[in-house]
């Protein structure tokens, strides 16, 4: 580590490194992004204090959308030292839930077991790349169809075959993505959580072409989990 450097400032930059992007670039991802909507953006000057050393133990508030962003936890982002972990595949086909302090393996479920809320027990494992604690009820699904896939240079964006992480326990507010099981329908439904005039909440698609884009959230739809991560499993 260089004199002077906090490892905040190490992991940002070699996360920044192996996404190919830059701080400017990654400070309008978070900012287009209805999931932080509620809370102070983090700037390109923000971002480049943590890059300098200016800011060397900044706010977990002012971490937390980025650890969101690269699928780690804040805590990781602090304290773990992932240029030096050796993981130079970052991002392919490597899982770092063996060298980092917190995540795990959770069941990766058909859409049918999690929409009839069973508790399943699958022999199929989705091993979480990154530190990401699901809870104790945690659980994984993979992507079908194109519903959730945005417009081209829009971000995120959730092609056929991404894996969700999913945490049933947290609480889910506008602007969050999840999984609801809807009354009549055998799958559960992966939207966004939106809002709209008067308060009333809706499921967004994010493809802008799919039939039925907003969907009126009602009483007898189900909730089973935030979405808290998505990866590509290669292997």
């Amino acid at each position: 580590m260089k004199q002077g450097e906090s490892l905040i400032a190490r992991n940002l930059a070699w996360f920044i490194k192996r996404h190919a992007t830059n701080p400017h670039a990654l400070a309008e991802a978070i900012a287009a992004s209805t999931i932080w909507r509620d809370v102070r953006p983090v700037t390109q000057a923000t971002l480049f204090r943590i890059l300098s050393g200016q800011s060397k133990d900044p706010r977990t508030s002012t971490l937390q959308p980025l650890a969101d962003y690269f699928g780690v936890s804040v805590s990781a982002l602090r304290e773990y030292d992932f240029q030096s972990s050796g993981l130079d595949n970052y991002g392919n086909s490597v899982p770092l839930s063996t060298a980092a302090p917190a995540g795990g393996s959770y069941p990766l479920l058909a859409w049918e077991q999690t929409g009839n809320g069973e508790e399943v027990a699958t022999p199929q494992r989705a091993r979480a790349h990154f530190p990401v604690d699901l809870g104790p009820h945690g659980f994984c699904l993979r992507v079908k169809g194109a519903s959730m896939i945005a417009e081209p240079g829009v971000w995120p964006s959730f092609p056929e075959g991404i894996i969700l992480y999913v945490n049933p326990d947290l609480s889910a507010s506008t602007g969050h993505f999840v999984i609801v099981q809807r009354p009549g329908q055998r799958d559960a439904l992966f939207r966004r959580l939106a809002e709209g005039d008067g308060g009333n909440r809706y499921l967004e698609a994010l493809n802008p072409a799919w039939p039925e884009r907003y969907v009126p959230l009602t009483p007898a739809d189900r909730l089973r989990g935030v979405v808290v991560h998505a990866d590509m499993m290669l292997v």
